[in-house]
């Protein structure tokens, strides 16, 4: 759609015509070349993340345990 505007609303970008169709075909998702992660970065983030996330979900797991065995009377350990 187009938008008629009064000139002082209007910034003018700092683009080339290949920049703004990548922003209107993305629907706005434009990453500066500063901000742009490599593949190999990537990975490493994703592994990082996914560990750290895997790290806090067993403890999670061993916090609910214990609090599922401290409510039943349960120790966890089976003397007979």
């Amino acid at each position: 759609y187009t938008m008629s505007l009064p000139r002082r609303e209007v910034l003018d970008l700092n683009m080339t015509i290949d920049q703004a169709f990548q922003f209107c075909v993305s629907c706005g998702v434009l990453v500066p070349p500063h901000q742009r992660v490599n593949p190999e970065q990537m990975r490493s983030q994703l592994a990082t993340a996914g560990t750290s996330h895997l790290l806090q979900n067993a403890a999670a797991g061993q916090l609910e345990s214990q609090s599922g065995n401290a409510q039943t009377g349960e120790t966890g350990s089976n003397h007979g």
